[in-house]
């Protein structure tokens, strides 16, 4: 009786086994992709500013008053990347831990190379960003411009590259900032456009909340964003707004409710200035091009990051 019972067990598990390697049951009926796997992947980025490339050894002209600009510094961080699939679900890809650029699940995207106005810069750059997600027929991405609310608030020492910048950290908030653009007007330092938190409650190391988070969302869709280039075009920004400088040099936008220019440059990121919620639909900086992308996977890791000490806590002043 022993032995007979110990067969028919023998046989129950070649069957299991034999479904489970034809793809048997319904669950896996019609599934082709490879999900339990991740594979390496890289999302590439490039600047713009409108038509042209963006530049440390360019002056643009940009605002209602035909200003020219010239830019010192242009970097931001991003996380939360899920890539969208051909029936529009959403598959969320893991940032691959390669210090100094990316951890924790954030990396920091750098077009600053220390070359012309951004002397005061470093040589690194930074355009693209490791993942792992599982193979698929990918059609678009979703991510954010900003940090994770718990990394954003812990203390700046006790974290790794790229979370520890000392460019990046805003204390007068806190946190990081999320998105960084300098720059000088008519040859005038002063521009800034720097994202971030904002009333944020709490003791510096010891924040509790912040009423009004920043972050920018994007959603891209038309070609797989791991094939194609994704385009950071910052001339929007600047469509609606006036870059003269006035007396005292005052910056553009450091996410201050206060602030009203912060309104355009906002909604050109996808955040609503008011709320400082999510506004997709209103972003213009990011688009998904035509271009192919060329990233060599195994070069991103040879890179050095950018270790400038920055003016982290000049904008205090002006608020």
């Amino acid at each position: 009786m022993i032995q007979h019972t110990t067969k028919l067990a023998l046989a129950s598990l070649v069957t299991l086994s034999l479904l489970s390697a034809c793809g048997g049951g319904e669950d896996n009926a019609g599934t082709t992709e490879d999900t339990t796997h991740t594979h390496d992947m890289a999302l590439s980025f490039m600047a713009h500013v409108g038509d042209d490339m963006f530049s440390c050894d360019t002056s643009y002209t940009l605002g209602t008053g035909q200003s020219s600009v010239e830019f010192t510094d242009f970097k931001f961080y991003i996380s939360e990347i899920n890539l969208i699939d051909a029936d529009g679900n959403l598959v969320p890809a893991q940032i691959v831990d390669e210090e100094p650029w990316q951890v924790s699940n954030v990396a920091m995207i750098d077009f600053e190379d220390g070359t012309g106005s951004c002397s005061n810069g470093t040589a690194a750059t930074r355009t693209a960003v490791h993942i792992k997600a599982p193979h698929g027929d990918y059609k678009g991405v979703e991510a954010t411009i900003g940090i994770p609310f718990e990394l954003n608030h812990e203390d700046v020492t006790a974290l790794p590259s790229p979370l520890n910048l000392p460019s990046m950290f805003w204390s007068w908030q806190g946190g990081r900032k999320f998105l960084r653009l300098d720059g000088k007007v008519d040859g005038a330092a002063g521009l800034r456009i720097h994202l971030g938190s904002t009333g944020c409650m709490g003791e510096l190391g010891d924040i509790s909340s912040c009423t009004k988070p920043n972050k920018a969302q994007f959603r891209l869709e038309g070609n797989d964003p791991t094939q194609h280039v994704i385009k950071v075009d910052i001339a929007p920004l600047f469509t609606d707004l006036d870059l003269t400088p006035n007396e005292d040099k005052s910056v553009v936008c450091m996410s201050s409710p206060d602030t009203e220019s912060c309104g355009p440059i906002f909604d050109a990121m996808g955040v609503s200035h008011e709320l400082g919620t999510y506004k997709p639909d209103a972003q213009l900086m990011m688009t998904l091009t035509d271009t192919t992308s060329n990233v060599d996977i195994d070069s991103l890791s040879n890179s050095g990051a950018d270790t400038s000490t920055g003016d982290a806590d000049s904008e205090h002043a002006h608020h």
